[in-house]
C-alpha cells in the first residue's frame, strides 16, 4: 500500500511540474498569458491537485477499512469452524438443504 502512495504522489508532482512547463512554454512562444488568466490557470492547476489528494486520502482510508473488515471476517470465520467443530455442528448443511 505504501508503494502505491508514493507511485501517486510521484505521479502528482510529475502533472504538475509538467503543467507548469507547458504554461511556461506557451508564454515563451507568443501565447502571452495574462497575470489573470495565469492566476485562473494556477488555480485550476491546485485545484486538480487537491482532489487528486483528497481521492487518494479516501482511497487510502477505504483501503484500510477493507483490510480491518477482512481481518474481522477471517476472525469469526475461524471461530465458526472452531464452534462446529466443539459441538460436531452441522448447521451450515442443513441451511442448504432448505
Amino acid at each position: 500500500m505504501a508503494d502505491r502512495h508514493i507511485d501517486i504522489e510521484r505521479m502528482i508532482m510529475q502533472a504538475h511540474y509538467k503543467l507548469q512547463l507547458e504554461a511556461e512554454a506557451s508564454s515563451i512562444k507568443g501565447g502571452q498569458l495574462s497575470d489573470m488568466e495565469r492566476e485562473d490557470y494556477q488555480k485550476r492547476i491546485n485545484d486538480l491537485l487537491d482532489a487528486v489528494s483528497t481521492l487518494l486520502d479516501s482511497n487510502r482510508a477505504m483501503g484500510e477499512k477493507l483490510d480491518k473488515t477482512t481481518a474481522a471476517y477471517d476472525d469469526l470465520k475461524a471461530a465458526i469452524k472452531r464452534m462446529e467443530s466443539q459441538t460436531g455442528s452441522d448447521y451450515p448443511e442443513r441451511e442448504q438443504a432448505r
